[in-house]
């Protein structure tokens, strides 16, 4: 009833009679489960007493190889060491291993080991848990600059109107007010956040890889021009009343500055970077590239599509300008074809810059 089997166990001098203390058999459970075993000792009377084999090993004991534990933890920094209250070195010097430990001393040493080992995983599985999946966010922020391109004009609006927040609360730490996702990513709801934090992710080589892998840079690059800042199928009116709107044009510059912010930063720390400054565009009227959008910026007079920036304020405009000076050094630094075609006669970069 038990699942058990029974085997008996024959003695040396078994002939077929009972020993006083009575014969030994052993039980296993049945084939599925091996987890333990059971000793019986059948008594002179013929009765069975059964008793658990002490010998087996528990499965809820961890098998810990404590002398491997000792040599690891012993490397950590002394520091390290110490926020653990120290590593014990009770092992003889003379002797590699924990054998030549009393019984006493070595249960010490395997209970302080032991409990300094646990913490430690239990350390390392929080700093496992806590790491943000970077190309999952890198996902969400190329996200979200098309939801913006989708629809510019209305999220520019509620900026200009104090709806969306707008502006970033500083330039060295994302919106506060940003929730977290199930993977631990911020979820950013306005495009200032957006290509603020994106800037102080692109700051990473990887990352700034993986972006451009995953399709964001032509995205990111197009933020710099005028045309891509209005929505699609609005009246001419709609158009005109909205361009003649100085609240409308501070917060399309100060998208088009912080694009051009994440796009210097994209490409300043690696030679493997300075290809992307040639990509043309999708979105923009004849295909322009970074370079062609970053001197746009900085000139703020007649662009490549024919198109004149409205005036800003002063403030607005020195810091579109210091911007757009950053992404087009960043650009052309060490960039030998970026700067042959800047100082080309097919482009019109050049002569801007001189009138500017």
């Amino acid at each position: 009833t038990t699942g058990e089997k029974w085997v008996k166990l024959d003695n040396d001098d078994d002939d077929g009679g009972s020993s006083g203390g009575g014969d030994k058999a052993t039980s296993g459970k049945t084939a599925h489960d091996t987890s333990s075993s059971s000793v019986a000792i059948v008594q002179a009377d013929g009765s069975i007493v059964s008793a658990q084999d002490d010998e087996q090993p528990k499965d809820d004991e961890p098998d810990y190889d404590y002398e491997m534990m000792y040599r690891t933890l012993s490397k950590l920094p002394e520091d390290e060491k110490e926020r653990f209250g120290g590593i014990p070195d009770i092992i003889p010097k003379s002797s590699s291993t924990v054998d030549s430990l009393s019984p006493e001393a070595r249960k010490i040493f395997e209970e302080r080991m032991a409990s300094i080992w646990e913490q430690r995983q239990r350390e390392l599985k929080a700093l496992e848990d806590s790491v943000v999946d970077m190309p999952e966010l890198l996902k969400q922020r190329i996200q979200s600059i098309q939801d913006y391109l989708s629809d510019p004009t209305t999220q520019l609006v509620e900026m200009a109107e104090g709806v969306g927040g707008g502006d970033s609360k500083s330039e060295s730490k994302i919106n506060d007010d940003a929730d977290d996702d199930e993977n631990g990513n911020y979820i950013l709801t306005d495009i200032i956040s957006v290509l603020e934090d994106l800037e102080f992710q692109l700051t990473d080589v990887d990352m700034a890889r993986d972006f451009h892998t995953l399709g964001g840079w032509r995205l990111l690059v197009s933020l710099m021009s005028d045309g891509v800042h209005m929505s699609k199928n609005l009246t001419d009116a709609t158009i005109e009343s909205i361009e003649t709107s100085d609240a409308y044009s501070i917060q399309k510059s100060k998208v088009q500055r912080y694009a051009a912010w994440a796009v210097g930063t994209t490409v300043k720390n690696s030679g493997e970077f300075t290809p992307y400054a040639l990509e043309p565009t999708t979105r923009t009227h004849g295909g322009l590239n970074a370079i062609d959008l970053a001197t746009n910026l900085l000139c703020r007079g007649q662009d490549h599509d024919g198109n004149e920036y409205r005036h800003l304020d002063e403030g607005s405009d020195r810091q579109l300008r210091e911007k757009a000076i950053y992404a087009l050094g960043s650009l052309l630094r060490g960039n030998h074809l970026g700067q042959a075609y800047f100082c080309s006669s097919t482009n019109d970069n050049k002569s801007m810059l001189q009138r500017y």
